[in-house]
């Protein structure tokens, strides 16, 4: 817990400390009222490629940095991405979390759909063969480059195809169609920043784990792309991202108050600690 909260920056969730109840731990991190980053999955609502860039810098940076203190995430996905009140995103959700060279495991993910598709298609074919094998820094490489193009193609993995039958194609070396990226990239006023956005994906999931780039390569990448945006372009996206985020805080307020609901249910009935609150 100490090592999590250590390895907080701009770009990764702050850890504040634990609590332990009679049958479960939690962690005590900032609040961040916007949700995550899988409600803007949407193709009748797709992302700004420059706003999606500036996304994809500030996920690679906090990656980089957890990288940088020998911590591997484990579970890289869209719903792992929380949100500032500005769009800013977040690394969140350390539950398969673990030191580089220690063996660690998977924990389950909540969710509305089966674990395989909220997380599974997500990982890296070395893991698929592996299941219980511990996450690495090449892992959250390969999952970081399936996140960005969830968020260029603005559709899930999953289409069309069977669980079983898109895990075998990718241990296979087969990757989602990349059609909607193409499209983009020919109707696009920024055809550079979507060609630079698709060449890390590229890169990011390629088959072998040594051939993958690291977090720093990565981030620098998406560094220069970003010094190349135009703050003229930028302005333009004000109103966007405003509009994204008056639609954020309305589905987090839902969402707020349903998960609340959840949590009542799940502690105990006197509502009391076991051992207290403990800040670090």
């Amino acid at each position: 817990m100490k090592i999590l909260k250590e390895a907080s920056n701009d770009s990764v969730v702050k850890i504040h400390g634990w609590v332990k109840w009679a049958r479960a731990t939690g962690i005590v991190m900032e609040y961040l009222p916007s949700g995550c980053l899988g409600q803007f999955v949407d193709e009748d609502d797709r992302l700004h490629p420059a706003l999606i860039l500036r996304m994809a810098l500030e996920i690679a940076s906090g990656l980089a940095h957890l990288h940088s203190r020998q911590l591997v995430h484990g579970d890289i996905k869209p719903e792992n991405i929380l949100l500032t009140e500005d769009l800013h995103c977040k690394i969140g959700d350390f539950g398969s979390a673990s030191l580089h060279g220690l063996t660690g495991a998977t924990t389950a993910t909540k969710s509305k759909k089966t674990n395989y598709d909220c997380t599974m298609v997500y990982a890296a074919p070395e893991r698929m063969t592996k299941l219980n094998s511990k996450p690495t820094k090449e892992q959250d490489v390969y999952s970081f480059g399936m996140l960005l193009y969830v968020l260029m193609s603005a559709k899930q993995p999953l289409q069309g195809v069977s669980e079983a039958a898109f895990i075998d194609a990718i241990k296979k070396g087969d990757r989602p169609d990349k059609s909607e990226i193409e499209d983009l990239k020919r109707n696009t006023e920024v055809p550079q920043i979507v060609a630079g956005l698709e060449d890390a994906i590229d890169a990011c999931w390629v088959q072998s784990p040594n051939d993958r780039p690291s977090m720093v390569v990565v981030q620098n990448k998406m560094q220069n792309l970003f010094c190349n945006v135009e703050d003229v372009l930028l302005q333009t996206l004000s109103k966007d991202i405003s509009d994204k985020i008056k639609q954020t805080l309305d589905v987090a307020k839902v969402e707020e108050t349903q998960e609340l609901v959840e949590l009542q249910h799940f502690l105990p009935e006197s509502g009391q600690f076991t051992k207290g609150l403990f800040f670090l």
